[in-house]
């Protein structure tokens, strides 16, 4: 709901959205941050192109969706 509260109402706008962004879009919803931000527009991209494997690969890079 933050997210679409601040227009990024798809995988291709997350994809290109910055952490800033992102971050703002949270905190204007009154929402508490999420240490795993930073790799959300990548894993919108892989989703946005439909590379399912991609994304699944790349989830499995990160703990607890952040890198390490």
């Amino acid at each position: 709901k933050a997210l679409h509260a601040a227009g990024i109402t798809t995988f291709v706008a997350l994809a290109a959205a910055t952490e800033e962004q992102i971050r703002a879009a949270i905190q204007a919803a009154g929402m508490r941050f999420a240490p795993s931000v930073p790799t959300w527009p990548s894993q919108a991209a892989f989703a946005a192109k439909g590379d399912l494997d991609g994304l699944k690969a790349y989830q499995q890079t990160l703990t607890a969706g952040r890198k390490s």
